[in-house]
């Protein structure tokens, strides 16, 4: 297999801008949580293909606008997540359910009518939820969040239902493309490599299962139990095993899902969970956005919850250390293929989902396959 994607596409600004539009602001994009959206009034706020996009809890409806006041073009909600209404801090506008501004300060020294109040309605979009996961997108194709997740869509929300305390929120700037840092968790070949502390300890799973049938692709394996019943971790986990037996999702094995493009949800047999988002910044800049939960669990007194304290905070620190391993490499990758021009690279087995990837990618870019294919495979997306 033969990469896809030409090595300048990881830094060049007019693919980037591309990307913004035909990956970002027209395919369905994970923008937050249900569990902060719980009130009315409740909001959060998103980037997604370079727009400040902010979702909002109007009396149970959540409603999705451009996080733009169509007054002055001032931020309206200027903290990633809070509650309040949906008013610009610049000059006061607040804006209804519809987007239209309702509360105009001295509004009679304006040239304004009802008509012309809904012209100045907030540029909508599009929002869905998949369990407690909140997705927006900017483009009405009619192409539903279900339609778009498919065989997954059950799967996704089965995950986030399972979802108990957040332990820990990180945020990572890593120099380098969001197509490598995804790629990037898309592959176990580097683990021996860049994770010789973290993951490496662990050894060759005994099992591994990839699974490439739609752009949403997955992986999981099962753990070389040689290894891993001298770990830490398991120590732990047996100590804890009468508080996580009754937990709500169990896999039998360690699950990674990506959610294209940019989404990534990971769990060690639903005990945690890992989500995480590679957020463009610019060509060579990526945001990486993570959030680690605890299992819902049934926990009955303060030794229980000192034993799942302390597991949590072990497997934290693993994820930690395995992003920061990661963001050093990827730095280093993108270093690298800034030097190249066009063309070259293989991928073996073990790197098939980066080739999905890669095929998903060149389609909805409305690129062709390789230098050998001359014809797009698809129309650009509008």
């Amino acid at each position: 297999m033969e990469p896809l994607i030409q090595p300048s596409y990881y830094s060049d600004t007019e693919i980037f801008q591309r990307e913004q539009v035909l990956i970002f602001q027209n395919l369905w994009n994970f923008a937050g949580f249900t569990t902060d959206l719980q009130i009315h009034n409740d909001y959060i706020c998103a980037d997604i293909g370079g727009k400040s996009v902010t979702v909002q809890n109007f009396h149970g409806e959540l409603r999705a606008f451009l996080n733009v006041c169509s007054h002055r073009f001032s931020k309206i909600h200027h903290q990633p997540q809070g509650n309040g209404a949906l008013k610009c801090p610049y000059h006061g506008w607040v804006y209804n359910s519809e987007g239209i501004p309702v509360a105009i300060p001295s509004v009679q020294q304006f040239d304004i009518n009802n008509i012309t109040k809904e012209s100045l309605r907030l540029e909508k979009w599009l929002v869905e939820v998949c369990g407690k996961l909140v997705f927006v997108k900017r483009n009405d194709d009619g192409i539903t969040l279900k339609e778009f997740l498919g065989s997954i869509y059950d799967k996704i929300a089965n995950f986030s239902e399972a979802f108990g305390q957040k332990i820990n929120e990180y945020q990572l700037k890593i120099n380098a493309n969001w197509k490598i840092t995804t790629e990037n968790t898309l592959e176990g070949y580097h683990v021996f490599s860049v994770h010789k502390n973290t993951f490496s300890k662990y050894g060759v799973p005994a099992e591994k299962k990839y699974i490439c049938n739609e752009i949403h692709t997955a992986y999981s394996d099962i753990g070389n139990i040689k290894y891993i019943e001298k770990s830490i971790e398991a120590i732990l986990l047996k100590k804890a095993e009468s508080v996580v037996q009754n937990r709500p999702l169990k896999l039998g094995s360690y699950y990674h899902q990506l959610i294209f493009p940019n989404l990534t949800i990971a769990t060690n047999d639903g005990i945690a969970f890992y989500v995480q988002i590679n957020q463009p910044i610019n060509p060579v800049e990526t945001k990486l956005i993570s959030h680690v939960f605890v299992s819902k669990l049934d926990i009955k007194s303060d030794l229980e919850q000192s034993i799942i304290n302390t597991l949590t905070q072990s497997l934290t620190k693993i994820f930690l250390e395995v992003c920061e391993e990661d963001k050093a490499i990827c730095e280093i990758v993108q270093l690298g293929i800034s030097s190249r021009n066009e063309g070259g690279g293989i991928f073996s087995l073990e790197e098939q989902r980066v080739y999905e990837f890669h095929k998903a990618y060149c389609k909805l870019m409305n690129f062709s396959l390789s230098e050998n294919l001359k014809t797009s495979i698809m129309e650009s997306v509008p």
